[in-house]
């Protein structure tokens, strides 16, 4: 993967953790 891919999932995943936490 090139360097903005990595930098795209991380945002992604970042924002779904965040999603989770603050419905919990």
């Amino acid at each position: 993967l090139s360097e903005i891919q990595w930098a795209a999932f991380v945002l992604l995943c970042v924002g779904v953790t965040t999603a989770q936490l603050n419905s919990s």
